[in-house]
Protein backbone atom coordinates (compact mmCIF):
# COMPACT_ATOMS: atom_id res chain seq x y z
CA UNK A 1 0.00 0.00 0.00
CA UNK A 2 1.53 3.54 -0.87
CA UNK A 3 1.41 6.47 1.41
CA UNK A 4 1.87 9.80 0.17
CA UNK A 5 2.49 12.89 1.95
CA UNK A 6 2.04 12.88 5.76
CA UNK A 7 -1.73 12.43 6.75
CA UNK A 8 -2.67 11.00 2.98
CA UNK A 9 -3.29 7.98 2.94
CA UNK A 10 -4.04 5.96 -0.65
CA UNK A 11 -4.67 3.34 -1.70
CA UNK A 12 -2.58 1.67 -4.90
CA UNK A 13 -2.32 2.74 -8.20
CA UNK A 14 -4.47 0.06 -10.80
CA UNK A 15 -1.69 -1.39 -13.29
CA UNK A 16 -1.87 1.22 -16.31
CA UNK A 17 -3.63 0.00 -19.20
CA UNK A 18 -0.28 0.54 -21.66
CA UNK A 19 -0.42 3.31 -24.28
CA UNK A 20 -2.20 1.54 -27.93
CA UNK A 21 0.46 0.83 -30.33
CA UNK A 22 0.24 2.96 -32.97
CA UNK A 23 -0.57 1.86 -36.61
CA UNK A 24 1.09 2.48 -39.97
CA UNK A 25 -0.87 3.75 -43.25
CA UNK A 26 -2.28 1.06 -45.19
CA UNK A 27 -2.97 3.01 -48.28
CA UNK A 28 -1.38 1.88 -51.45
CA UNK A 29 -1.61 5.17 -53.18
CA UNK A 30 1.23 6.68 -50.44
CA UNK A 31 4.62 5.61 -50.16
CA UNK A 32 5.81 9.20 -48.56
CA UNK A 33 7.69 7.44 -45.59
CA UNK A 34 7.36 11.36 -44.36
CA UNK A 35 3.91 11.45 -44.29
CA UNK A 36 3.42 7.70 -42.62
CA UNK A 37 5.71 8.95 -39.79
CA UNK A 38 3.26 11.93 -39.12
CA UNK A 39 0.58 9.75 -39.10
CA UNK A 40 2.98 7.85 -36.47
CA UNK A 41 3.90 10.47 -34.16
CA UNK A 42 0.13 11.86 -34.43
CA UNK A 43 -1.61 8.99 -33.36
CA UNK A 44 0.86 8.44 -30.49
CA UNK A 45 0.52 12.14 -29.30
CA UNK A 46 -3.18 11.24 -29.69
CA UNK A 47 -2.93 8.17 -26.92
CA UNK A 48 -0.70 10.04 -25.01
CA UNK A 49 -2.66 13.27 -24.33
CA UNK A 50 -5.91 10.60 -23.99
CA UNK A 51 -3.92 9.15 -21.13
CA UNK A 52 -2.74 12.00 -19.58
CA UNK A 53 -5.99 13.02 -19.85
CA UNK A 54 -7.39 9.97 -18.25
CA UNK A 55 -4.42 10.49 -15.64
CA UNK A 56 -6.42 13.62 -14.66
CA UNK A 57 -9.24 12.46 -14.23
CA UNK A 58 -8.43 9.74 -12.00
CA UNK A 59 -7.12 11.99 -9.48
CA UNK A 60 -9.51 14.78 -9.41
CA UNK A 61 -12.36 12.40 -9.69
CA UNK A 62 -14.50 12.05 -6.47
CA UNK A 63 -16.29 8.37 -7.65
CA UNK A 64 -15.55 5.33 -6.85
CA UNK A 65 -15.08 3.06 -9.76
CA UNK A 66 -16.60 -0.36 -9.32
CA UNK A 67 -16.87 -2.99 -11.59
CA UNK A 68 -19.42 -5.88 -12.03
CA UNK A 69 -22.97 -5.50 -10.64
CA UNK A 70 -22.54 -1.97 -8.22
CA UNK A 71 -22.93 1.39 -8.86
CA UNK A 72 -21.07 4.03 -9.10
CA UNK A 73 -21.03 5.58 -5.56
CA UNK A 74 -19.77 9.28 -4.69
CA UNK A 75 -17.23 9.63 -1.48
CA UNK A 76 -17.60 12.54 -0.20
CA UNK A 77 -14.77 12.20 1.94
CA UNK A 78 -12.43 13.20 -0.98
CA UNK A 79 -14.29 16.71 -2.01
CA UNK A 80 -12.10 20.21 -1.03
CA UNK A 81 -13.73 22.15 1.20
CA UNK A 82 -14.19 25.97 -0.56
CA UNK A 83 -16.04 28.12 1.82
CA UNK A 84 -15.63 31.13 -0.28
CA UNK A 85 -17.98 29.47 -2.72
CA UNK A 86 -21.30 29.92 -1.61
CA UNK A 87 -22.39 27.97 -5.09
CA UNK A 88 -21.04 25.32 -3.82
CA UNK A 89 -22.17 25.08 -0.25
CA UNK A 90 -25.95 25.17 -0.92
CA UNK A 91 -26.56 22.76 1.79
CA UNK A 92 -24.77 24.36 4.46
CA UNK A 93 -26.99 27.55 6.85
CA UNK A 94 -25.54 30.84 5.07
CA UNK A 95 -25.11 32.14 8.93
CA UNK A 96 -22.74 28.74 9.53
CA UNK A 97 -20.94 30.01 5.94
CA UNK A 98 -20.05 33.33 6.99
CA UNK A 99 -18.87 31.69 10.80
CA UNK A 100 -16.56 30.06 9.25
CA UNK A 101 -14.59 32.89 7.18
CA UNK A 102 -15.03 35.37 9.87
CA UNK A 103 -13.09 32.75 11.67
CA UNK A 104 -9.90 31.84 9.58
CA UNK A 105 -9.51 36.03 9.45
CA UNK A 106 -9.47 35.88 13.28
CA UNK A 107 -7.81 32.75 13.87
CA UNK A 108 -4.79 34.21 11.47
CA UNK A 109 -4.34 37.37 13.93
CA UNK A 110 -3.65 34.59 16.92
CA UNK A 111 0.26 35.00 16.22
CA UNK A 112 3.20 34.78 18.75
CA UNK A 113 4.35 38.16 20.38
CA UNK A 114 1.27 39.89 19.06
CA UNK A 115 -1.25 40.89 21.42
CA UNK A 116 -4.81 41.03 19.27
CA UNK A 117 -5.47 37.94 21.44
CA UNK A 118 -6.51 40.39 23.66
CA UNK A 119 -9.53 41.87 22.12
CA UNK A 120 -10.98 39.03 20.99
CA UNK A 121 -13.62 36.68 22.70
CA UNK A 122 -13.20 32.85 22.46
CA UNK A 123 -15.53 29.67 23.50
CA UNK A 124 -13.35 26.96 24.25
CA UNK A 125 -14.23 23.44 23.91
CA UNK A 126 -12.05 21.70 26.73
CA UNK A 127 -11.12 18.73 28.51
CA UNK A 128 -7.26 18.95 30.27
CA UNK A 129 -5.75 16.10 32.22
CA UNK A 130 -7.10 17.27 35.54
CA UNK A 131 -10.79 17.45 34.22
CA UNK A 132 -12.66 15.01 36.38
CA UNK A 133 -15.39 13.80 33.66
CA UNK A 134 -15.29 15.08 29.77
CA UNK A 135 -17.12 11.99 28.75
CA UNK A 136 -16.82 9.53 25.76
CA UNK A 137 -15.69 10.95 22.53
CA UNK A 138 -19.42 11.71 21.65
CA UNK A 139 -20.39 13.51 24.70
CA UNK A 140 -17.24 15.81 23.55
CA UNK A 141 -17.59 16.22 20.23
CA UNK A 142 -21.28 15.65 19.24
CA UNK A 143 -22.27 19.38 20.20
CA UNK A 144 -20.07 20.78 17.72
CA UNK A 145 -23.40 22.24 15.50
CA UNK A 146 -24.67 24.13 18.62
CA UNK A 147 -21.01 25.17 19.94
CA UNK A 148 -20.81 26.67 16.10
CA UNK A 149 -24.05 28.63 16.89
CA UNK A 150 -23.04 30.25 19.90
CA UNK A 151 -19.82 30.77 19.06
CA UNK A 152 -21.57 32.63 16.13
CA UNK A 153 -24.24 34.53 18.16
CA UNK A 154 -21.52 35.93 20.59
CA UNK A 155 -18.50 36.32 17.77
CA UNK A 156 -16.08 33.87 19.92
CA UNK A 157 -13.76 32.06 18.42
CA UNK A 158 -14.27 28.50 18.45
CA UNK A 159 -11.14 26.29 19.77
CA UNK A 160 -10.90 23.08 21.14
CA UNK A 161 -8.56 21.89 23.85
CA UNK A 162 -7.58 19.06 24.95
CA UNK A 163 -5.10 16.68 27.52
CA UNK A 164 -7.38 13.83 28.29
CA UNK A 165 -6.27 11.36 27.03
CA UNK A 166 -4.13 13.12 25.04
CA UNK A 167 -4.62 16.41 22.37
CA UNK A 168 -7.32 15.77 20.17
CA UNK A 169 -5.05 16.58 16.98
CA UNK A 170 -3.51 12.98 18.07
CA UNK A 171 -6.53 11.68 16.39
CA UNK A 172 -8.03 14.47 14.86
CA UNK A 173 -6.93 17.01 12.75
CA UNK A 174 -8.08 20.28 11.34
CA UNK A 175 -8.23 20.10 7.56
CA UNK A 176 -6.82 22.19 4.43
CA UNK A 177 -9.03 24.56 3.26
CA UNK A 178 -11.73 24.12 6.64
CA UNK A 179 -11.38 25.54 10.80
CA UNK A 180 -8.48 26.05 12.69
CA UNK A 181 -9.76 25.33 16.01
CA UNK A 182 -6.02 24.53 17.32
CA UNK A 183 -5.24 25.82 20.24
CA UNK A 184 -1.39 27.56 19.85
CA UNK A 185 1.05 26.88 22.82
CA UNK A 186 2.30 30.00 23.47
CA UNK A 187 -1.46 31.59 23.85
CA UNK A 188 -2.95 28.62 26.29
CA UNK A 189 0.43 29.61 28.62
CA UNK A 190 -1.23 32.74 28.90
CA UNK A 191 -3.02 32.40 32.04
CA UNK A 192 -5.24 35.91 30.96
CA UNK A 193 -6.57 33.59 28.52
CA UNK A 194 -7.27 30.62 30.45
CA UNK A 195 -9.48 32.33 32.92
CA UNK A 196 -12.63 32.14 32.72
CA UNK A 197 -16.12 30.46 33.55
CA UNK A 198 -17.26 26.90 32.32
CA UNK A 199 -20.71 25.81 30.89
CA UNK A 200 -21.99 22.21 31.37
CA UNK A 201 -25.16 22.29 30.18
CA UNK A 202 -26.47 23.87 27.47
CA UNK A 203 -28.52 26.01 29.52
CA UNK A 204 -25.18 27.43 31.17
CA UNK A 205 -23.77 27.47 27.69
CA UNK A 206 -26.36 30.16 26.16
CA UNK A 207 -26.17 32.30 29.20
CA UNK A 208 -22.68 32.28 29.37
CA UNK A 209 -21.86 33.32 26.14
CA UNK A 210 -24.37 35.91 25.65
CA UNK A 211 -22.67 37.87 28.83
CA UNK A 212 -20.39 38.84 25.93
CA UNK A 213 -18.50 41.92 27.52
CA UNK A 214 -18.74 40.03 31.35
CA UNK A 215 -17.35 36.85 29.73
CA UNK A 216 -14.08 37.33 27.40
CA UNK A 217 -13.37 33.91 27.41
CA UNK A 218 -15.88 30.83 28.37
CA UNK A 219 -14.92 27.40 28.28
CA UNK A 220 -17.21 24.39 27.84
CA UNK A 221 -17.07 20.84 28.56
CA UNK A 222 -21.13 19.97 28.08
CA UNK A 223 -23.02 16.97 29.22
CA UNK A 224 -26.30 16.79 27.13
CA UNK A 225 -28.68 13.91 26.35
CA UNK A 226 -29.70 15.80 23.02
CA UNK A 227 -26.60 17.33 22.64
CA UNK A 228 -27.70 20.99 22.11
CA UNK A 229 -29.99 19.27 19.30
CA UNK A 230 -33.29 20.68 20.08
CA UNK A 231 -32.29 24.14 21.01
CA UNK A 232 -30.33 24.20 17.26
CA UNK A 233 -33.47 23.18 15.84
CA UNK A 234 -35.38 25.83 17.57
CA UNK A 235 -32.78 28.58 16.51
CA UNK A 236 -33.14 27.58 12.49
CA UNK A 237 -34.02 30.63 10.86
CA UNK A 238 -35.73 29.37 8.06
CA UNK A 239 -38.01 26.49 7.62
CA UNK A 240 -35.77 24.76 5.14
CA UNK A 241 -32.93 25.15 6.92
CA UNK A 242 -30.77 22.28 7.74
CA UNK A 243 -31.49 20.82 11.01
CA UNK A 244 -28.32 19.54 13.50
CA UNK A 245 -28.87 15.98 12.40
CA UNK A 246 -28.77 16.83 8.64
CA UNK A 247 -25.94 20.03 8.86
CA UNK A 248 -23.60 17.78 11.29
CA UNK A 249 -22.01 15.71 8.57
CA UNK A 250 -20.88 19.04 6.95
CA UNK A 251 -19.77 20.90 10.11
CA UNK A 252 -17.27 17.17 10.66
CA UNK A 253 -16.04 18.02 7.44
CA UNK A 254 -15.26 21.82 7.67
CA UNK A 255 -13.80 20.57 11.28
CA UNK A 256 -11.72 17.33 11.25
CA UNK A 257 -9.77 15.14 9.03
CA UNK A 258 -7.77 11.90 10.51
CA UNK A 259 -4.63 11.83 12.09
CA UNK A 260 -1.80 10.21 9.98
CA UNK A 261 -2.18 7.08 11.87
CA UNK A 262 -5.70 6.98 12.64
CA UNK A 263 -6.30 7.45 8.47
CA UNK A 264 -3.28 4.95 8.24
CA UNK A 265 -5.41 2.02 9.93
CA UNK A 266 -8.63 3.03 8.27
CA UNK A 267 -7.33 2.76 5.13
CA UNK A 268 -5.90 -1.13 5.93
CA UNK A 269 -9.33 -1.92 7.33
CA UNK A 270 -10.08 -1.37 3.69
CA UNK A 271 -7.67 -2.92 2.23
CA UNK A 272 -7.62 -6.30 4.46
CA UNK A 273 -11.48 -6.59 4.08
CA UNK A 274 -12.10 -5.26 0.62
CA UNK A 275 -14.79 -2.71 1.83
CA UNK A 276 -16.00 -0.48 -0.50
CA UNK A 277 -16.77 3.19 1.14
CA UNK A 278 -20.38 4.06 0.96
CA UNK A 279 -20.97 -0.19 -0.07
CA UNK A 280 -21.67 -1.93 3.16
CA UNK A 281 -23.53 -1.54 6.41
CA UNK A 282 -22.52 -0.28 9.95
CA UNK A 283 -23.22 -2.27 12.36
CA UNK A 284 -22.48 -0.50 16.51
CA UNK A 285 -23.55 -2.56 19.35
CA UNK A 286 -22.81 -1.05 22.63
CA UNK A 287 -23.22 -4.07 25.22
CA UNK A 288 -21.42 -2.36 28.35
CA UNK A 289 -23.46 0.96 28.47
CA UNK A 290 -23.81 1.87 31.98
CA UNK A 291 -22.39 -1.69 32.98
CA UNK A 292 -18.83 -3.11 33.81
CA UNK A 293 -19.63 -6.64 32.51
CA UNK A 294 -22.44 -8.15 31.10
CA UNK A 295 -24.06 -12.09 30.59
CA UNK A 296 -22.58 -13.33 27.62
CA UNK A 297 -25.10 -14.93 26.07
CA UNK A 298 -27.34 -11.97 26.47
CA UNK A 299 -24.41 -10.21 24.26
CA UNK A 300 -24.88 -13.20 21.65
CA UNK A 301 -28.11 -12.63 21.68
CA UNK A 302 -27.89 -8.59 20.68
CA UNK A 303 -25.32 -9.74 18.47
CA UNK A 304 -27.22 -11.62 15.83
CA UNK A 305 -30.20 -9.59 15.71
CA UNK A 306 -28.31 -6.61 15.49
CA UNK A 307 -27.04 -8.32 12.15
CA UNK A 308 -30.42 -9.13 11.37
CA UNK A 309 -31.50 -5.81 11.16
CA UNK A 310 -28.48 -4.98 9.19
CA UNK A 311 -29.09 -7.63 6.47
CA UNK A 312 -33.00 -5.43 6.64
CA UNK A 313 -31.36 -2.20 5.51
CA UNK A 314 -28.36 -3.54 2.90
CA UNK A 315 -31.11 -5.33 1.17
CA UNK A 316 -33.58 -1.86 0.97
CA UNK A 317 -30.45 0.43 0.00
CA UNK A 318 -27.99 -2.24 -1.60
CA UNK A 319 -29.80 -5.05 -2.87
CA UNK A 320 -27.98 -7.63 -1.19
CA UNK A 321 -27.54 -9.66 2.28
CA UNK A 322 -24.31 -11.13 2.01
CA UNK A 323 -22.48 -8.14 3.50
CA UNK A 324 -20.40 -6.85 4.17
CA UNK A 325 -20.81 -5.20 7.43
CA UNK A 326 -18.82 -3.76 9.28
CA UNK A 327 -19.09 -4.42 12.96
CA UNK A 328 -18.08 -2.48 15.87
CA UNK A 329 -18.51 -2.62 19.73
CA UNK A 330 -17.14 -2.03 23.44
CA UNK A 331 -17.12 -6.20 24.05
CA UNK A 332 -14.89 -8.28 22.51
CA UNK A 333 -17.30 -11.12 22.99
CA UNK A 334 -19.54 -8.98 20.38
CA UNK A 335 -16.73 -9.35 18.08
CA UNK A 336 -16.06 -12.55 17.99
CA UNK A 337 -19.64 -13.76 18.14
CA UNK A 338 -20.25 -11.47 15.37
CA UNK A 339 -17.54 -13.22 13.00
CA UNK A 340 -18.82 -16.39 13.99
CA UNK A 341 -21.88 -15.90 12.79
CA UNK A 342 -21.46 -14.09 9.50
CA UNK A 343 -19.61 -17.41 8.59
CA UNK A 344 -22.51 -19.34 9.59
CA UNK A 345 -24.65 -17.42 7.61
CA UNK A 346 -22.78 -17.01 4.47
CA UNK A 347 -22.37 -13.21 5.06
CA UNK A 348 -18.70 -10.99 5.41
CA UNK A 349 -18.63 -9.52 8.57
CA UNK A 350 -15.72 -7.55 9.63
CA UNK A 351 -14.14 -6.27 12.28
CA UNK A 352 -11.04 -4.18 13.29
CA UNK A 353 -8.06 -6.21 13.50
CA UNK A 354 -4.68 -5.50 13.31
CA UNK A 355 -2.09 -7.68 11.73
CA UNK A 356 -0.49 -8.28 15.57
CA UNK A 357 -3.77 -9.21 16.76
CA UNK A 358 -5.16 -12.94 16.87
CA UNK A 359 -8.67 -11.55 17.94
CA UNK A 360 -10.81 -8.72 17.91
CA UNK A 361 -10.04 -5.78 20.68
CA UNK A 362 -12.23 -3.87 22.04
CA UNK A 363 -11.17 -0.35 21.92
CA UNK A 364 -10.83 2.12 24.78
CA UNK A 365 -13.20 4.31 26.41
CA UNK A 366 -12.14 7.79 26.19
CA UNK A 367 -13.25 8.77 30.11
CA UNK A 368 -12.52 5.51 31.27
CA UNK A 369 -9.51 3.77 30.29
CA UNK A 370 -6.07 3.84 32.81
CA UNK A 371 -3.99 7.18 32.98
CA UNK A 372 -0.92 5.10 31.32
CA UNK A 373 -2.95 4.09 28.40
CA UNK A 374 -0.88 5.78 25.31
CA UNK A 375 -2.79 8.07 23.03
CA UNK A 376 -2.10 5.24 20.13
CA UNK A 377 -4.42 2.91 22.35
CA UNK A 378 -7.19 5.14 21.08
CA UNK A 379 -6.88 5.35 17.75
CA UNK A 380 -9.25 2.48 17.17
CA UNK A 381 -12.32 4.34 18.86
CA UNK A 382 -11.46 6.94 16.02
CA UNK A 383 -10.66 3.86 13.70
CA UNK A 384 -14.62 2.54 14.39
CA UNK A 385 -16.16 5.92 14.03
CA UNK A 386 -15.06 6.19 10.49
CA UNK A 387 -15.46 2.75 9.22
CA UNK A 388 -18.72 3.08 10.63
CA UNK A 389 -19.77 6.29 9.60
CA UNK A 390 -18.45 5.18 6.10
CA UNK A 391 -20.85 2.51 5.36
CA UNK A 392 -24.11 3.00 3.28
CA UNK A 393 -25.72 2.57 6.00
CA UNK A 394 -26.01 2.32 9.74
CA UNK A 395 -27.48 0.71 12.86
CA UNK A 396 -26.67 0.69 16.11
CA UNK A 397 -28.57 0.35 19.68
CA UNK A 398 -27.72 2.30 22.96
CA UNK A 399 -25.30 5.28 23.80
CA UNK A 400 -24.57 7.98 21.71
CA UNK A 401 -21.50 6.67 19.47
CA UNK A 402 -23.74 4.80 16.85
CA UNK A 403 -25.67 7.98 16.29
CA UNK A 404 -22.75 10.32 15.88
CA UNK A 405 -21.24 7.82 13.29
CA UNK A 406 -24.59 8.38 11.29
CA UNK A 407 -24.25 12.10 11.77
CA UNK A 408 -20.74 12.05 10.37
CA UNK A 409 -21.84 9.97 7.60
CA UNK A 410 -22.22 11.77 4.24
CA UNK A 411 -24.41 8.53 2.50
CA UNK A 412 -27.08 8.45 4.59
CA UNK A 413 -30.22 9.88 3.58
CA UNK A 414 -30.20 12.64 7.08
CA UNK A 415 -33.93 13.36 5.90
CA UNK A 416 -35.38 10.15 6.83
CA UNK A 417 -34.38 7.51 8.51
CA UNK A 418 -34.56 5.20 5.42
CA UNK A 419 -31.29 3.89 6.06
CA UNK A 420 -30.75 3.88 10.09
CA UNK A 421 -32.03 1.51 12.08
CA UNK A 422 -31.94 0.81 16.33
CA UNK A 423 -32.08 -2.51 17.13
CA UNK A 424 -32.11 -2.01 20.30
CA UNK A 425 -32.82 0.75 23.53
CA UNK A 426 -34.00 1.15 26.85
CA UNK A 427 -37.12 -0.44 25.89
CA UNK A 428 -36.20 -3.84 24.62
CA UNK A 429 -34.52 -5.33 21.42
CA UNK A 430 -36.49 -4.86 18.08
CA UNK A 431 -36.11 -8.46 16.75
CA UNK A 432 -35.37 -8.56 13.12
CA UNK A 433 -35.04 -11.37 10.87
CA UNK A 434 -32.39 -12.66 8.08
CA UNK A 435 -32.94 -10.84 5.14
CA UNK A 436 -31.01 -13.31 3.09
CA UNK A 437 -30.53 -17.59 2.48
CA UNK A 438 -28.43 -18.70 4.80
CA UNK A 439 -25.66 -20.42 2.97
CA UNK A 440 -22.14 -21.21 5.09
CA UNK A 441 -20.42 -22.61 1.93
CA UNK A 442 -20.67 -19.30 0.10
CA UNK A 443 -19.02 -17.32 3.30
CA UNK A 444 -17.34 -14.07 1.92
CA UNK A 445 -13.37 -12.92 3.46
CA UNK A 446 -12.76 -10.28 0.76
CA UNK A 447 -15.29 -8.15 -1.73
CA UNK A 448 -14.73 -8.95 -4.85
CA UNK A 449 -14.53 -6.56 -8.12
CA UNK A 450 -13.54 -3.13 -6.86
CA UNK A 451 -11.11 -1.11 -8.04
CA UNK A 452 -10.45 2.46 -6.49
CA UNK A 453 -8.47 5.29 -8.29
CA UNK A 454 -5.43 6.56 -6.44
CA UNK A 455 -6.99 8.92 -4.57
CA UNK A 456 -7.02 9.77 -1.15
CA UNK A 457 -9.77 8.73 1.64
CA UNK A 458 -9.30 11.79 3.16
CA UNK A 459 -8.67 15.82 3.03
CA UNK A 460 -5.06 16.54 3.90
CA UNK A 461 -4.30 17.88 7.48
CA UNK A 462 -3.78 21.79 7.71
CA UNK A 463 -0.49 22.61 8.70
Amino acid sequence: MASSSKGTVTRRLPHPTPLPAASSSNDADSDDSSKLDRNIRRKQMIAVFGSVFLFFILMNAVPLVLTGDRATQQVEFHTAIQLDDDNKNTEMPRWMRDYFRWHAQQRRKLTAGSNEWKSMKFLLMQCLPNSRKCGGTADRLKPLPVMLLMAHKSRRLLLIKWGRPAELEAFLQPPQGGMDWRVPDWLHQQQEFRQGPRATNIEELIELTTNSEEFPMVKARVQAHDHGSVYYNEQRQQPDEPTFEQVYHLCWRVLFTPAHAVAKRIEQQFENSGMVPGHYVGIHIRALYGVSERDPAMIEHWTRNAIHCASQLEKQQLHSTAGPFYLSSDSSVALAVGMAYGMELGAQVVTRQTAEEKAPKQPYHLDKAPKSAKPSEFYDTFVDLYLLAMGRCVTYNMGGYGTWALYISPYTNHNNQSCSFQHHNASGIHKCEWAGARNPSKAMTKQQQTTIPNKALFLPPMK
